[in-house]
């Protein structure tokens, strides 16, 4: 992806200027991801964690707009404010793209967030499962020795009250 792309200049500066602007997404990404997130929006502070998403892509705007014009000048030589139309156009571009991979990385660390929470919402009700079921065996076993004591005890005659009194 070329942010602009100009047919009188090299290919190249304009390839690493998109680069450089794309490269410099990567710490907002990671911030909004695992710092906001966290801070703001799993504690139910929407309106925090959009200001601050917003600030963050706003900034990272400014500082991409600036980092990856200037490195293009370097490059070609020409200007990095040619007008005020052009800065916006390319301002906006950033920003969009800003947006963009911002949205998308939220997002995956909120499905990511969200994926591993199940996992182990699963492995609670399994262990609970598990407990469940050796609190059963342990209640079968008692209920099985009645029932094998209270059967001998009724095969023995009548008469033997002494094996009847010690089975009791």
């Amino acid at each position: 992806m070329v942010i602009d792309f100009d047919v009188s200049t090299p290919f190249l500066p304009q390839y690493l200027g998109t680069i450089v602007a794309l490269s410099l997404a990567i710490p907002a990404c990671y911030f909004a991801a695992y710092r906001l997130i966290p801070l703001y929006l799993y504690k139910k502070k929407i309106k925090s964690f959009v200001l601050y998403t917003l600030a963050l892509i706003i900034v990272n705007t400014a500082i991409t707009y600036i980092v990856a014009l200037f490195i293009y000048h370097l490059l070609t030589g020409l200007p990095m404010f040619r007008s005020g139309s052009y800065a916006l156009f390319i301002a906006s571009v950033i920003f969009y793209s800003d947006v963009m991979l911002v949205s998308i990385s939220c997002a995956v660390k909120i499905i990511a967030d969200r994926f591993s929470m199940e996992q182990r919402l699963l492995e609670v009700e399994k262990e609970n499962i598990r407990t469940e079921l050796n609190f059963l065996r342990s209640q079968v076993n008692p209920h099985f020795l009645f029932n094998v004591m209270n059967t001998i005890y009724f095969q023995i005659r009548k008469e033997n009250i002494q094996a009847r009194g010690s089975v009791e």
